[in-house]
């Protein structure tokens, strides 16, 4: 169902509702009544949605109908996984699969075993969520469903991507980019195009990538996907940070801005400011950098994100050292600290206590700054981060030598910053 067809389709339901209950015909009632829950829920009117499909499952229980009752199994389903009610949503499809095998309907077994993958993908149950998705994937090829077909090939990719196997990831992504393409698509061909960008950029192949985006960005205007457009944009920005491009970065990074706001998207407005606040920190512009900052973390606050908010308050306390604030610094790395063990993010972890180390040494607290290194190291261990474990390991040794109890001299090289998620 297209989106800009949603509004003529509900009017089209519920004129119809409207005279199916005027002649008494109840199956085609109930039809209507999850025909209007579907278009609610391409909506993501969720609520809508789950009142309308729980009306019209009433209905197909009264009337014995199994196909009505596993069709809208589903879909509440879909709608508990959205909300991350996940063991309610599993108990639905588990009973929409049983109705499914009842009936012999293998395209609703590959629909609930697909809903039933993301299930997993949510709880990070890898190995479970690519066998559903590889059951779900032989449904779609024995009923001919190039779509599902598709859609299941991406789902399989994405797992790849998350176990960075990069090879069989990109497989994936490109017979699904295929598919998408001899159905005429164009919605599903530029997140296949995005996926492999994605690979290009853990592969460092820049060029590649940049091609990937553009013409991913390409699509998304011709089908006026504002989201699309804005991530694109902001990959594309990324590139650019890579290879030192500052203003074109900036340029990329201002323009997403803009259609994140026209969106009302706050993590990803969020995002963009961070973004901006970090080319202005490599300009050395430290308070456009610092108000960026501040309205980054405000926004992040404002969703709810952690990450995000640890973050900013990381590159608020680096601004803080680079302007010998060292009190405000240090409450601002202990700040994040708090929400990177909060997150249970190692390497967060990690980089603050070296921050605060720092600022120990600027106070020429040494002992303090020493034990605040030994943790960071052993973070780093634990985290198989080999390179900021050898920088931390120079920096404690520098310490050590301060206070005469190391024989050789080493670099004060801090370790590479955090970066900032996508939204």
């Amino acid at each position: 169902m297209q989106f800009w067809r949603l509004d003529q389709a509900e009017k089209s339901f519920q004129r119809a509702l409207q005279l199916h209950r005027q002649v008494h015909n109840v199956l085609n009632e109930a039809k209507d009544i999850f025909g209007i829950g579907e278009v609610h829920l391409y909506r993501d009117n969720l609520d809508t949605a789950e009142g309308f499909v729980e009306s019209a499952l009433h209905l197909f229980k009264k009337l014995h109908n199994i196909q009505g009752e596993a069709d809208c199994l589903r879909r509440l389903a879909q709608v508990h996984v959205q909300h991350v009610k996940l063991d309610e949503a599993e108990k639905l499809l588990e009973h929409a699969l049983q109705l499914c095998n009842q009936l012999q309907d293998h395209l609703g077994k590959a629909f609930n075993l697909s809903t039933l993958g993301e299930v997993y993908l949510k709880r990070n149950k890898l190995n479970e969520a690519e066998q559903s998705f590889d059951r779900a994937l032989q449904l779609r090829r024995q009923t001919q469903d190039l779509v599902g077909e598709a859609y299941n090939l991406e789902k399989l990719g994405e797992i790849r991507l998350r176990q960075n196997k990069l090879d069989e990831a990109e497989e994936m992504f490109e017979r699904a980019l295929q598919l998408r393409r001899q159905t005429q698509d164009p919605v599903g061909e530029p997140y296949n195009l995005e996926n492999l960008g994605e690979i290009c950029l853990r592969q460092n192949k820049l060029d590649k990538a940049e091609e990937l985006f553009e013409r991913a960005l390409q699509l998304c205007r011709q089908t006026q996907d504002p989201v699309g457009e804005a991530y694109n944009l902001e990959k594309l920005g990324e590139i650019c940070l890579r290879q030192n491009k500052l203003a074109e970065a900036k340029e990329m990074f201002e323009r997403a801005l803009q259609l994140r706001r026209r969106t009302q998207d706050p993590g990803g407005e969020a995002y963009n400011l961070a973004k901006l606040g970090e080319i202005r920190l490599q300009q050395t512009k430290l308070d456009k950098a610092e108000e960026m900052f501040e309205r980054a973390l405000q926004l992040s606050r404002q969703t709810q994100d952690p990450v995000g908010e640890a973050s900013n308050l990381e590159k608020l306390g680096e601004i803080r050292l680079r302007q010998n604030k060292l009190d405000e610094a240090k409450e601002m790395f202990e700040r994040a600290l708090q929400l990177r063990r909060q997150t249970q993010d190692l390497v967060g972890e990690a980089y603050n206590l070296y921050q605060l180390a720092e600022t120990r040494l600027r106070q020429n607290k040494l002992g303090e700054a020493e034990e605040l290194l030994e943790h960071s190291l052993q973070l780093y261990k634990q985290a198989a981060e080999s390179p900021s474990e050898a920088i931390v390991l120079e920096k404690l040794t520098d310490v050590r030598l301060l206070r005469g109890e190391a024989l050789t001299p080493a670099s004060t090289k801090p370790p590479p910053p955090l970066s900032i998620g996508s939204p």
